[in-house]
């Protein structure tokens, strides 16, 4: 299945009538809450990327929030596969996950993208505590 048609199955099996439109360059967001999870065919079509930007890195604690992200990291255990990684600039930290296109179905589609939309809500709350404390 294409990007498109899983997304079109997950909308209209979530009741979102309004469709599914690509932005220009050719990635689609859905909001999820109260954030977006964003999706794009990557490699040559092969793989699916979803992400999601989770919360801005306050600079005055970076180094405790880079050795955070790098131990829930450690083998996908604490991110439901996902990672956990900051965006080009290095300000904002963000979960993604690739998924192989050849043989994902609607509802193998559907468990990922659920279990990417736990972790993001859980690592939200996480990151949003190590602000407050710190």
């Amino acid at each position: 299945m294409t990007m498109m048609e899983l997304l079109e199955g997950l909308a209209q099996a979530a009741g979102i009538t309004d469709g599914i439109r690509p932005e220009e360059d050719g990635s689609v967001c859905l909001a999820v809450d109260d954030f977006a999870v964003a999706f794009r065919e990557i490699a040559d079509g092969r793989e699916l990327l979803m992400w999601s930007p989770l919360a801005e890195r306050p600079p005055e604690i970076a180094d405790s929030l880079n050795e955070l992200l790098l131990r829930a990291n450690f083998l996908g255990a604490l991110t439901g596969g996902a990672v956990l990684s900051l965006s080009e600039g290095g300000e904002r930290i963000c979960l993604h996950r690739r998924l192989a296109l050849a043989g994902l179905d609607a509802e193998a589609f559907r468990e990922a993208f659920e279990d990417f939309v736990e972790a993001a809500i859980a690592w939200r709350r996480q990151l949003e505590d190590a602000v407050d404390r710190a």
